[in-house]
């Protein structure tokens, strides 16, 4: 395997640095990555902020468990009110120096913190409103 590496111009670049490099990289990735996405996940939870105070009336909500990330891309870039806020929507979408967009992990917590909401409403109203120890995983004690 090393003798294929070898041949690898790449493997020489990175033969030159101590065996802890790689794992130097990929943490320095993993940081300006999760540094990206905070910036970006601020400026896209102000955008839904103002979708959802306006889709109070019954509109479109961009939380909505049918929406699509199609549909959420799209009310996106409609609630994006200057031309620099549209071009910054259509940055973090069209992202592709990453992975998976900041838009798709964001539209991702968006549907997982709706669907737990949801589950919690679900589980409390099944219980007439009161919240038992074992359902937090707790052990009940025997009296």
């Amino acid at each position: 395997l090393e003798s294929v590496l070898k041949e690898e111009g790449s493997f020489d670049k990175l033969h030159q640095h101590d065996s802890d490099r790689p794992k130097e990289l990929f943490e320095e990735f993993v940081n300006d990555w999760n540094e990206l996405y905070r910036r970006d996940r601020l400026f896209l939870s102000e955008i839904v902020r103002k979708r959802a105070e306006k889709s109070q009336g019954g509109h479109s909500n961009i939380k909505d468990e049918t929406t699509t990330y199609e549909t959420f891309r799209q009310l996106l870039l409609e609630e994006a009110s200057s031309d620099d806020a549209y071009q910054r929507v259509q940055r973090i979408i069209e992202d592709s120096a990453n992975p998976v967009s900041s838009a798709q992990l964001y539209f991702n917590e968006l549907r997982q913190s709706s669907n737990g909401s949801r589950r919690r409403i679900s589980q409390l109203a099944n219980q007439g409103g009161e919240e038992s120890s074992e359902d937090e995983g707790e052990i009940a004690e025997d009296e």
